[in-house]
């Protein structure tokens, strides 16, 4: 049996021009780099597409009919992989031939995982709405200095649990999606949790168990070694279109999953993009038996990031919020929205209060009162005032 550097799983769905590019894409880099699809797809169309490769030990494809979850995609995947290490990318994305690279170097240092710079992403011809106004196929990138700096993930978990969940892609956490692992690592979180993946996002599950297993060497590198791509049909290009927001219930993240999920009741039961982060962040601390953590989660600013990234459903927010948040977390949120509104209140008046010196030399306060009066009134218009009030 061949061994092989690199394993690099796609899981995919529905997807099938997509995948089809990606598999061919990477196969033609290396015989080094086992591909492994696992397809949860409607039919059987993309082993139809990719036939001719289908002899190649490096190519593992399984087809399973079964609805399952994003999450099961994943794990079953990645029991699969027998490369010394281990990546996993999206259908829409591709790998860089810096990829083997970047595993030796790896190797000859013993260096257990690299976090890559990550400024690349390609625009599939698909993408064309306002948000997205792209007809040909576009691709976008940075400039990287190639420079690198030995990270530690576990500062990136306590900044995770200061920002409440939030924005874990900027942290220095270890990443087996578009990052490079060792595989023996992988199967240490598998070993501690039983999963590969878990949580509703296979994603930041994973970053945060790997980034908590003892004695991790970790590299941060400045240079890719992955694009990742975003298509009509890719999680990127929704949330780009403001639909990442609604009731939980609906989240397409619990479609085939067989037990009913246990989320978290220190996450309000929205479906967002910050409630997802937020408490599979948390399910995997419970996995790992870490719940003294929870004490330093900062669920109020989870509660602002979800409010000021979704602005269109501030109210139906708030109202969950406020019906599910301890007192004194929403204290503390009402606090700060109310220095928000003075502020805006203060340079109404100072923007009037100018104009009138231009125009009359003077500041009337009449003008004064009436920019006060117009900002309270939009304020009463939108419902605010009653909903603060329901909040305190």
């Amino acid at each position: 049996m061949k061994e092989y550097l690199i394993s690099v799983i796609i899981p995919t769905r529905n997807r099938q021009l997509y995948a089809k590019a990606a598999v061919r894409q990477i196969i033609s880099i290396s015989d080094k780099i086992e591909v492994i699809v696992h397809d949860n797809s409607d039919d059987e169309s993309l082993r139809d597409s990719l036939k001719d490769l289908m002899d190649l030990s490096q190519l593992k494809y399984v087809f399973i009919k079964e609805r399952i979850s994003a999450v099961d995609n994943y794990n079953y995947a990645a029991e699969m992989a027998t490369g010394e290490y281990f990546i996993a990318i999206g259908d829409d994305d591709c790998l860089l031939p810096s990829v083997i690279e970047c595993a030796l170097w790896m190797k000859r240092n013993n260096i257990d995982a690299i976090k890559p710079n990550k400024d690349i992403k390609y625009w599939w011809p698909d993408i064309s709405d306002r948000n997205y106004k792209v007809r040909q196929g576009y691709l976008s990138c940075g400039l990287f200095s190639n420079n690198y700096r030995i990270s530690n993930p576990m500062n990136g978990v306590l900044k995770l649990l200061d920002q409440g969940g939030q924005d874990y892609l900027n942290l220095d956490l270890v990443n087996s999606y578009h990052g490079l692992v060792k595989t023996d690592r992988m199967r240490e979180v598998k070993k501690l949790t039983g999963r590969f993946y878990g949580g509703c996002s296979p994603d930041i599950y994973s970053a945060v168990c790997l980034s908590m297993l003892p004695n991790m060497k970790v590299v941060t590198i400045d240079v890719p070694i992955s694009i990742p791509g975003i298509c009509a049909k890719s999680t990127s290009s929704a949330s780009g279109k403001g639909k990442h927001i609604g009731k939980l219930e609906d989240a397409p993240h619990f479609i085939g999953m067989k037990d009913r999920y246990n989320w978290n009741s220190i996450v309000p039961r929205i479906y967002s993009v910050e409630t997802i982060w937020a408490e599979c962040f948390l399910h995997a601390l419970n996995d790992l038996n870490r719940q003294d953590l929870y004490k330093k989660f900062r669920r109020d600013k989870l509660y602002k990031a979800i409010i000021k990234n979704n602005p269109s459903n501030r109210e139906q927010i708030l109202k969950i919020i406020g019906k599910e948040a301890d007192m004194n977390v929403v204290q503390i949120l009402f606090m700060d929205i109310s220095r928000t509104i003075n502020r805006v209140i203060t340079i109404g008046k100072r923007i009037v209060d100018r104009a009138a010196k231009r125009r009359y030399g003077s500041s009337p306060c009449r003008d004064i009162q009436e920019a006060e009066t117009c900002i309270l009134n939009l304020m009463i218009e939108n419902n605010c005032l009653d909903l603060w009030n329901e909040l305190i």
